[in-house]
C-alpha cells in the first residue's frame, strides 16, 4: 500500500504555531483525517486539528514529551463516531530529522490503544514537524509495525511535497541533464515523482473567428 498525507496551509500554520511556540520544547497536536483508498493507494486527508495544551500534566523538554493518554479520549470518541483516522504530530526542536528510539517506544505503546478505540478498518499515523515546517511521517499498525509514508502534501498558495528521502537517488538521463541546466535539479527531481494531467476545453477559441466569418 502506498500512503500519503494531505494538509492545508491553514492547518499547517495552526499546528506549527502550537508546536513551535518559542520555548524550545516538544509539543503535540492531534489531527483527525478522512481516508481515500483506491487500489494500492491510501490518502489521509486532514480535516480537524486539536492542540494538546502544554499544562502542568505534560512533561516537556527539547528532546522528549510525556503526556497522559487520557487526553486523547474525546478525540478518539469523535474519530470513532465519524469514521476518521488519527495522526499524532509532534515537534523536534533539535531539528533531528528522524523518528528517535523514544518515538518508537511511545508509538508502539500508544497506537494499539487507538486501534482498540477505533474499530473500523482505518490506518493511523505518527508524524514529526521540523522547525522549518517540513514534515515526515509513518503509518503505525495495530501490531506496532512502522510503514513508510511516501509523501506529505502541503496545499496552499504554494504546493509543497515532503518526501522521506528528500528526493535522493533519483536516476537521471541525458534529457534530464539538459532540463536540470534550465530549471534546476530540485524542480526536475520533483517532476519525476509526479503524475501530471492537463485538462482543456477545445473549440472555445474559434468562436470569435466564426462570428467574423459570418459577418
Amino acid at each position: 500500500m502506498n500512503y500519503s498525507i494531505s494538509i492545508l496551509e491553514s492547518q499547517h500554520d495552526e499546528i506549527k504555531n502550537h508546536l513551535y511556540s518559542g520555548d524550545g520544547k516538544e509539543s503535540v497536536a492531534i489531527a483527525l483525517c478522512g481516508q481515500y483508498k483506491h487500489l494500492s493507494e491510501c490518502r489521509l486527508l486532514i480535516q480537524r486539528i486539536f492542540l494538546l495544551p502544554n499544562d502542568e500534566s505534560v512533561s516537556r523538554d527539547i528532546n522528549y514529551i510525556k503526556w497522559q493518554t487520557e487526553k486523547l479520549v474525546p478525540y478518539l470518541k469523535e474519530a470513532q463516531e465519524s469514521g476518521l483516522s488519527i495522526i499524532k504530530i509532534h515537534s523536534h526542536p533539535s531539528n533531528f530529522r528522524e523518528f528517535s528510539s523514544l518515538d518508537d517506544k511511545a508509538d508502539k505503546a500508544l497506537f494499539p490503544c487507538i486501534y482498540s478505540w477505533i474499530e473500523q478498518d482505518l490506518a493511523h499515523a505518527s508524524a514529526i514537524m521540523l522547525p522549518d515546517g517540513s514534515m515526515i511521517g509513518r503509518i503505525v499498525t495495530e501490531a506496532g509495525e512502522f510503514l513508510k509514508i511516501s509523501v506529505i502534501k502541503y496545499i496552499g498558495k504554494r504546493i509543497k511535497f515532503w518526501f522521506p528521502n528528500e528526493l535522493e537517488n533519483i536516476e537521471t538521463n541525458e534529457l534530464d541533464l539538459r532540463n536540470i541546466q534550465a530549471f534546476g535539479e530540485g524542480t526536475i527531481n520533483l517532476l519525476k515523482t509526479l503524475t501530471i494531467g492537463v485538462v482543456g476545453c477545445s473549440g472555445t477559441g474559434s468562436l470569435p473567428n466564426l462570428e467574423l466569418l459570418e459577418n
